[in-house]
């Protein structure tokens, strides 16, 4: 019977296997050779129910993914179709967490904050457009035609392809072109009336002196009175008429006919005058009739210049200035309402800037500006009116279905959620629901699928469980009731079955399970004390090591790790003791030699950041051209141990693979790195180490399959959260070599060594110098992402300086304003809150004081 059970157990067929055992244990009921075999067996058919199972259920979880994915892919295309971007970004996410790795969801998503951003920049475009068009509007109204040229020209830059203000400047060019011919003419006519004037005097004068020699005296001296008063400030025609006066004292008769032609000379000049003076009143009278009040001031001013005496010319110029005065008023109030209006609408305050532009009109009723706002403003009244409707109906919706929500009728709710979606697609409550909504409905359809499951699985394990305690299989029994009882936890009858079971093998179990756990505590004592032992050995080796190195600082770190591990050993505190006499010694032989300078000279801040910020770029570029890297290994394990030892482990992490790199089977250098990474991951937040980790996985997995776009970006991910990892790097580099991405050996070599470069100067924190190298890097390789990671890490540095001054600034105004406060000088106070509440307009504190500070000032007042 053992024989064929061995035969059956062979060939895997092991309930045929346990069938045959169990017959021969009823011959020889205390063969324990086979009471070990058929405890093996069923060791290994639970070991197969449970692989079956765990099968089966990454079968049902693997289905469930990809139903999952592409539902959720589905949802995100129909979205994306429609163009609601939002919800298909929230849909293609939904289906990265599913796959991670999915490169089409990836470029989706990439695709959708393409077209966001493209649409954000034209909404932005489109405001400064109708912003620059509405100056430009104010600016013609004004009559300031070029500033208003200057502002549609800036909005045509922005839409190009704008007709109307196109439109807008054809015309202010007629009016402008029009403006310099009107300008053009005055100065012709002008000039004209010069030349004019200036040959009419030399005709008379020329007329004149004919006169003269025709011994025509008195028309001579008409004549020469007449070029006087065509150029009164020249002294020739003074000249000829005291010339002719001197002539015609010589000669009475032609004196006394020189008078009488005088005395019609100014009768003429006096009708002249009248005329002149009735024509100026009567186009001043014109222009009063038609409101013109700046030209009818002109001609009553013209007629008051012909005749000053006249008392009608006065009292309508007073008239007209009395107009002119109200008229001023009139324009005054219209314009402040004008300001008024145009407040109210930059305010979107739309009702009251219409109610001013109406008033504007009470005052100049001719106006067209006000006029065409308030046809505007009706407009937008409308839409707004159009948009309050909008809004009560998808109120009226989301209650509908919030209430039908609260009753739990679920497809109701999520119809009229969807309803409510329609009428304002770009809420985010409808669409949030109806995501609750179907994750319930899912619950539910998965809660109903799995009670069927139990049951049926229930009543299954109790058979099985039934025939194996009747057989008297107890282990195979009890797991199969186990089972049960995992799916109904609150029946009775598989615990009472177990707790048989667990009777009948407690006697059998007991001795085996003591002789058992001896053996284990055994063993895991052992192994503990040969994990420990060899632990201890490793540090002791390193500290060897690095000894006879004369490494120091390192060998006691390492006899330092050694001790920690078993405390009570001679040897590395003996070590330990030695090395500290040997750097006491080494200390005291560089004091007794070290010059009077260098003892003077400060020990440079390696851990300060190197800003320069008043440093030119000159300046900058000859440091970088003189920078030193370390480039042993001795040196680099010594700057990474001084840097360790004062806790600064970005530089010392830095020197510490530096040294790995020079002597890559070195084991230090590799421990130290392990240590500062715990170090540092202990500090970092959880949600960045499991990032990075989710980054160097989705990488990896990527370079598996050979997709290294994807790949690449992922390490590149990872550089971003921890841009001193070496592992990501690295990787980057490899599939650069792989995809022939990489410049030719000169350019490459250069390139990595500006990388190396920028890095160590970064790692000190001379940022100057690191940024220097990192440009010059990128200039080489223009689409490379880690210097580019390196330079926002810098820029980083940067502002996190200026914020900490910024935040020392305000607490120290804070402070003064509080002190202030306390002693009631309440003008030093407010000053310094105020002060305060220009570095961070955020904070509400300030603005709290500033509001005390007001109550007590109202306080003292009554």
């Amino acid at each position: 019977m053992v024989s064929k059970g061995d035969a059956a157990f062979g060939q895997k067929d092991y309930e045929t296997a346990k069938g045959s055992y169990t017959n021969a244990l009823g011959i020889k009921p205390t063969a324990e050779e086979v009471k070990s075999k058929i405890k093996n067996i069923d060791s290994i058919l639970q070991k197969i129910a449970e692989d079956k199972k765990k099968e089966e259920d990454l079968k049902l979880a693997l289905a469930a993914k990809e139903k999952a994915y592409a539902d959720a892919i589905a949802k995100a295309d129909k979205s994306f179709t429609a163009e609601n971007y939002s919800d298909a970004k929230t849909s293609y996410s939904d289906a990265l967490t599913i796959k991670p790795n999915d490169v089409y969801s990836t470029g989706r998503i990439a695709k959708i904050e393409e077209i966001i951003a493209d649409k954000s920049k034209l909404q932005q475009t489109e405001a400064e457009f109708l912003a620059m068009v509405s100056k430009g509007d104010a600016s013609f109204e004004q009559k300031n035609y070029e500033a208003a040229k200057g502002s549609y020209s800036n909005a045509l830059g922005m839409r190009p392809n704008a007709e109307e203000v196109k439109t807008k400047i054809k015309n202010i060019d007629s009016i402008l072109q029009k403006i310099a011919e009107d300008k053009k003419k005055e100065e012709v006519r002008l000039l004209a009336l010069s030349e004019a004037n200036e040959k009419a005097y030399t005709e008379t004068i020329a007329k004149g002196k004919k006169q003269i020699d025709q011994k025509t005296y008195s028309d001579a001296r008409v004549t020469f009175q007449q070029a006087k008063k065509l150029k009164p400030a020249e002294l020739l025609p003074d000249e000829m008429i005291a010339k002719v006066d001197a002539l015609i004292a010589d000669n009475e008769r032609e004196l006394a006919s020189a008078r009488l032609k005088e005395e019609a000379y100014q009768k003429s000049i006096k009708e002249a005058q009248g005329n002149s003076f009735m024509e100026a009143m009567a186009k001043a009278d014109k222009a009063f009739s038609e409101n013109d009040f700046n030209t009818a001031k002109t001609g009553y001013q013209t007629a008051i210049a012909i005749n000053g005496t006249d008392p009608i010319a006065k009292q309508k110029l007073g008239q007209t200035e009395a107009k002119l005065g109200e008229l001023a008023k009139l324009t005054q109030a219209y314009n402040t309402a004008i300001n008024a209006a145009n407040k109210f609408v930059g305010d979107k305050q739309y009702k009251e800037a219409k109610e001013k532009y109406q008033e504007a009109l009470q005052y100049l009723p001719d106006s067209d500006y006000p006029k065409r706002q308030v046809e505007k403003l009706d407009a937008l009244l409308s839409q707004a009116a159009t948009e309050l409707q909008k809004e009560e109906a998808y109120a009226s919706k989301v209650k509908e279905a919030e209430s039908l929500l609260s009753a739990k009728d679920y497809i109701s709710a999520r119809s009229t959620f969807v309803q409510a979606s329609e009428i304002k697609p770009s809420e985010p409550l409808p669409v949030n629901r109806i995501k609750e909504i179907d994750k319930l409905l899912a619950d539910l359809a998965l809660e109903e699928a799995n009670k069927k499951a139990s049951e049926s699985g229930y009543l299954e394990s109790i058979k099985r469980a039934d025939e194996a305690f009747a057989a008297k299989e107890y282990t195979s029994a009890r797991l199969s009731y186990s089972g049960a009882l995992s799916v109904k936890p609150n029946e009775q009858y598989p615990k009472d079955q177990i707790a048989k079971i667990d009777g009948l093998l407690k006697e059998l179990a007991a001795a085996e399970e003591k002789a058992k756990l001896l053996v284990l505590e055994e063993t895991q004592r052992q192994a503990k004390e040969k994990a420990i032992k060899e632990q201890y050995d490793q540090a002791i080796s390193e500290a060897d090591k690095a000894f006879a190195a004369k490494l120091y600082p390192a060998a006691k770190t390492s006899y330092s790790n050694a001790l920690s591990i078993l405390p009570n050993e001679k040897y590395p505190k003996d070590q330990i003791s030695k090395i500290d006499g040997l750097i006491a010694s080494e200390e005291k032989n560089r004091v007794a030699v070290v010059t009077k300078e260098e003892v003077i000279a400060p020990a440079p801040k390696v851990n300060v950041p190197v800003y320069n910020a008043v440093e030119t770029e000159k300046a900058t570029v000859t440091r970088a051209q003189s920078y030193k890297a370390v480039n042993t290994y001795e040196e680099a394990i010594s700057k990474a141990d001084d840097s360790f030892g004062i806790k600064d482990y970005t530089v010392a992490r830095f020197y510490y693979y530096k040294a790995m790199d020079l002597k890559s089977k070195e084991e230090y250098p590799k421990n130290q790195i392990e240590l500062i990474r715990k170090l540092v991951d202990a500090e970092l937040s959880s949600v960045d180490r499991s990032g990075y980790q989710q980054a160097i996985t989705q990488a990896d997995d990527a370079f598996k399959i050979q997709n290294y776009t994807v790949a690449k970006f992922f390490y590149n991910k990872a550089i971003g959260i921890k841009s001193w990892e070496k592992y990501p790097k690295d990787r980057v580099q490899e599939i650069l070599a792989l995809t022939n991405s990489l410049l030719s050996e000169r350019e490459e070599k250069e390139y990595h060594d500006l990388i190396a470069k920028g890095d160590e100067a970064y790692a000190v924190k001379d940022i100057s110098v690191a940024r220097f190298y990192y440009n010059k890097a990128i200039a080489i390789k223009k689409d490379e992402t880690y210097p580019r990671i390196k330079i926002k890490d810098i820029q980083k540095l940067i502002d996190q300086d200026t914020q900490d001054g910024r935040k020392l600034e305000y607490n120290k105004l804070i402070e003064l304003a509080d002190e202030a406060l306390k002693s009631e000088s309440f003008s030093i106070a407010r000053f310094n809150y105020n002060k305060a509440l220009n570095l961070k307009p955020e904070e509400k504190y300030p603005k709290d004081q500033l509001k005390l500070i007001k109550e007590k000032l109202d306080k003292q007042k009554k």
